[in-house]
């Protein structure tokens, strides 16, 4: 490495900011997904019906109010700090996080003026009773999980992670609090996301405050770059948020806003059960869950070496490895997603079974996104987006039409093609850029018909009268020899994915 770089995302940091991060993460995860079963659990579906509308109002808002600015502080801040130029990081830090609270703050002061009219369009009764308290419910997680992910970038993965854990326990124990002294209804449900969001907030905060006091290098470096690079990275941040621009229709947000605005309440409120779930999925899949450690190191590696060919085999390989763990669940989910759902939320949500297979298909696709969105933007390609969003964002006035016909299937439905035709052009605009793509059509197409063939054997054994559990059963254990008669990874792909934490040394 050279004199001038700094050892920040050496492999030593690397593994020390691992531990940290699987603790945190495992914490925060736990305790989100028993936070949001309580949920399900203790609301009525009128109230969680407002709920649901409610958390995707302020996912919108925050895609909006983003201008670009927390993708253009997780590209340079992990440049700026690997060349030990502290001199500029920090004052990027709080400059661009604290803008991107004030933007926040002035859209949110917007929606809330227009909240009867939002109220009108989505029909929900109480709706707009809610909506200021929830406004900043989201200026506190909106903002508090912006900076995380700049801390994460920093590899600071002890004050972020633990700081994201602690708020997710404290909702928790509000909730489990709550429920020993009286039923949980909305109210209480909003009372605890503000103090755990809060909470969560104030500590990031003053662990990035103690962070900088006690960095005795934080006078090294030359501020005068911002200057220089000025201009770049605003091209570069407004590129990021043209992204965000044409992505706020292709998210689950909107589509449980849409929701809400065709259906009546019990059905806004399964739509709404099935969308938090499969969104924590999402939240939590392997290459998601390692993004905070994934991005910067390889950020880091590429202006390091600034080549291209051996970090994207790394990422397709680690694209495979996420589809198959996520398949397994899949190829059961048709004979078990019922029952599921009756187990861990109420018994008038198990119609949704069928439903929740659909949904969590298109999440397994779109988790490749995760990993081409890092080599996208490895190499400032952002501009795609505009066109491939777009595209994807349309998938939702597809599901229009489609509703008379499909019901709440016309949704994910609509998504799914969408997914495809997003991935297909940002796939051919990289390729004519001489920066492919690793992901190859075969390997796709092998898994999914052996998870079809899978389902297909299940299937076949249920209406032999083997039943719901056999059934599963029997599809996970053909599936598993359908991987091991032709596998997805091979002992030198495997090694690929070595080579990545190899690279600090």
């Amino acid at each position: 490495m050279p004199a001038n770089r700094s050892k920040h995302y050496s492999v030593a940091a690397i593994r020390r900011s691992i531990g940290h991060f699987l603790v945190g993460r495992a914490g925060a995860g736990i305790a989100t997904l028993l936070t949001l079963l309580i949920a399900i659990r203790a609301l009525e579906t009128s109230q969680f019906a407002i709920y649901a509308s409610l958390h995707a109002m302020v996912v919108v808002l925050g895609l909006i109010s983003s201008c670009g600015i927390n993708p253009m502080l997780l590209r340079f801040i992990p440049k700026f700090r690997e060349a030990r130029n502290n001199m500029a990081m920090y004052p990027l830090l709080l400059w661009g996080s604290l803008l991107r609270l004030l933007l926040y703050a002035g859209f949110a002061g917007v929606t809330w003026l227009c909240g009867e009219f939002i109220a009108g369009l989505l029909d929900l009764q109480g709706f707009l009773r809610w909506l200021p308290l929830y406004l900043l419910v989201g200026l506190l997680r909106v903002n508090g999980a912006a900076f995380a992910m700049v801390l994460e970038s920093l590899l600071w993965q002890k004050e972020a992670q633990y700081s994201l854990a602690f708020g997710a326990l404290a909702k928790l124990v509000w909730l489990l609090g709550a429920s020993w002294l009286a039923q949980i209804d909305l109210g209480q449900l909003i009372a605890a996301e503000l103090f755990g969001d809060g909470l969560c907030f104030s500590i990031l905060i003053i662990v990035a405050v103690r962070r900088w006091r006690t960095d005795q290098e934080r006078e090294r470096g030359d501020r005068t770059v911002l200057s220089r690079e000025r201009a770049r990275m605003w091209r570069f941040a407004g590129w990021s948020y043209a992204q965000n621009l044409t992505s706020v229709l292709s998210g689950t947000a909107p589509n449980r806003l849409l929701v809400a605005s065709q259906f009546a309440v019990d059905s806004v409120a399964l739509y709404g059960v099935l969308d938090r779930l499969t969104h924590y999925v999402r939240r939590y899949e392997p290459t998601r869950l390692l993004i905070g450690v994934i991005r910067p190191v390889i950020n880091a590696r590429y202006r390091s070496r600034e080549d291209y060919a051996p970090l994207a085999r790394q990422a397709g390989v680690m694209i495979r490895a996420n589809l198959l763990l996520l398949s397994v669940p899949f190829v059961v989910m048709p004979f078990w997603g019922g029952d599921l759902l009756a187990l861990v939320t109420r018994e008038e949500y198990r119609s949704g079974g069928a439903l929740l297979c659909l949904m969590y298909g298109l999440i397994v696709v779109t988790t490749i996104n995760t990993l081409v969105d890092v080599l996208v933007k490895l190499v400032e390609e952002a501009r795609i987006y505009t066109i491939s969003n777009t595209l994807l964002s349309l998938s939702l006035l597809l599901s229009i039409p489609l509703i008379p016909l499909l019901g709440l299937w016309a949704v994910p439905t609509a998504n799914l093609i969408g997914q495809i035709i997003a991935l297909s052009v940002i796939a051919i605009h990289m390729a004519r850029h001489g920066v492919p793509l690793p992901i190859h059509g075969s390997h796709l197409a092998r898994l999914a018909w052996q998870s079809l063939a899978s389902i297909g054997a299940g299937w076949l054994c249920s209406q032999a009268g083997l039943g719901s559990f056999g059934s599963g059963v029997i599809s996970a254990l053909v599936f598993m020899a359908l991987i091991w008669w032709r596998p997805t990874l091979h002992s030198a792909e495997l090694r690929e994915l070595r080579a990545l934490r190899k690279q600090g040394d």
